[in-house]
């Protein structure tokens, strides 16, 4: 069958015979809080398992398991596995990667109802996870179903990748398996990376900023404010030298107008609690910076840049600051925009939605940029309102459909 004709069998498939079980599966999962252990929670096990049962439902031909030793969760790991359908060939595979984990709620004041219990409200399903990455989940099996009840074979493997510790660094995730069993990513391989997105569907991240979190101690001394000439009050401190790392927009200004915004960022955002009163001096004070960095820079150089400012300020103003980092992903090669993958899922886009996409690169990191390090083409793509980690995040069902009509187009595609 042509494309045209191929496109409404899998459009019909999904939007008539299995719309109400769509629903019913991302209201399901959407009520399972898969929490890390970082942030109070147990783990992602009770939704792994829910996911393979819908595996096994959809007729998944084989569920490979990679899990994390954990000890801080019940179960004593966090769970990794790969939902395999074969191809008419195996000597490559086309992934599509998701997250089990899911933020946590934060202030339930915030919220129109409970994260956890879902509901339906115009056309939306509202719940903590329900677009990042829950929506993602479901489209990618509704993928695998929509190709069995179709009798459609794919050119090659299908991966369905569903990963913990996204949230939280993916030190349980992505890095885990990276490490642990590296052998299973092959460079020929097809990648999506279910995540990043826009409303209107049409952007195709090719690139990521590098990512660097900062924590700054500045180590003053402690005083009544009726005397602060006994004192070195670490408040002003903190004040001078987030003045001066603003000064690494000038020492980093390469453009890129792939991104939005166009140049790296570096934002001072945490603030710890010093003092307790108003007439006390603080000799104590931290806080943390976020940066997002373009691929031309190394997230090394950035690193010794901020340490140098903050030598130089604790030296001027007399203090002692130490600077470390919580987080560190390094920027990435950006996915060749002439690569396979890129122009498969650009080609099922303009099928489906009827409009050419563009290329764009985006500021925060996703699963991708673990595997463009390794030199892995990738491209990241979803349509999506960017409501997760929010209040009242939502996923539009309209929206889950049709990554579930690109998802299965475009591993029909060689």
């Amino acid at each position: 069958m042509d494309e045209k004709e191929l496109i409404s069998k899998i459009s019909g498939t999904l939007e008539e015979d299995f719309a109400e079980e769509f629903i019913d599966d991302l209201l399901n999962i959407t009520s399972i809080p898969a929490l890390s252990p970082l942030v109070g929670g147990d783990g992602e096990w009770e939704k792994a398992e829910f996911i393979k049962e819908k595996l096994k439902e959809v007729g998944i031909d084989e569920i490979i398991e990679y899990n994390a030793p954990d000890l801080d969760v019940s179960k004593g790991y966090r769970p990794n596995f790969i939902g395999k359908l074969k191809g008419k060939s195996s000597k490559k595979s086309i992934w599509i990667l998701t997250h089990l984990d899911v933020e946590p709620a934060g202030d339930l004041s915030l919220w129109e109802g409970d994260p956890f219990d879902p509901y339906i409200e115009e056309g939306r399903i509202y719940g903590r996870g329900a677009e990042d990455n829950n929506q993602d989940i479901i489209s990618s099996i509704y993928a695998i179903k929509t190709l069995k009840a179709l009798s459609l074979t794919p050119p090659y493997d299908i991966n369905l990748l569903f990963l913990s510790d996204e949230e939280s660094g993916s030190k349980k995730g992505i890095r885990y398996i990276l490490s642990a069993h590296p052998e299973i990513f092959i460079t020929d391989d097809y990648y999506i990376v279910a995540d990043g997105g826009c409303p209107s569907g049409l952007k195709v991240e090719i690139a990521e900023k590098g990512v660097l979190w900062f924590k700054f101690h500045i180590k003053g001394k402690a005083t009544h404010a009726s005397t602060p000439h006994l004192g070195k009050n670490t408040l002003r401190v903190t004040a001078n030298l987030i003045q001066r790392l603003d000064k690494l927009h000038s020492i980093f200004p390469i453009r890129d107008n792939i991104f939005e915004p166009p140049y790296s960022t570096f934002e001072p955002t945490l603030k710890e609690k010093n003092v307790p009163n108003v007439n006390m001096i603080p000799g104590n004070d931290t806080f943390y910076m976020d940066c997002r960095i373009l691929p031309e820079y190394s997230v090394k150089e950035v690193e010794q840049e901020v340490k140098r400012v903050a030598d130089e300020v604790a030296k001027e103003e007399g203090v002692r600051i130490f600077v470390s980092k919580t987080l560190e992903i390094r920027s990435a090669r950006k996915t060749d925009s002439s690569s396979k993958i890129i122009k498969n899922v650009k080609d099922s886009i303009k099928g489906i939605l009827g409009k050419d996409p563009i290329l764009t690169g985006i500021g925060h990191a996703t699963l991708a940029s673990f595997l463009r390090e390794r030199g892995f083409k990738v491209a990241v793509w979803r349509k999506a309102e960017n409501t997760g980690h929010k209040p009242n995040e939502y996923c539009v069902i309209e929206n889950a459909m049709i990554d579930a009509e690109i998802f299965t187009l475009t591993t029909l595609k060689d």
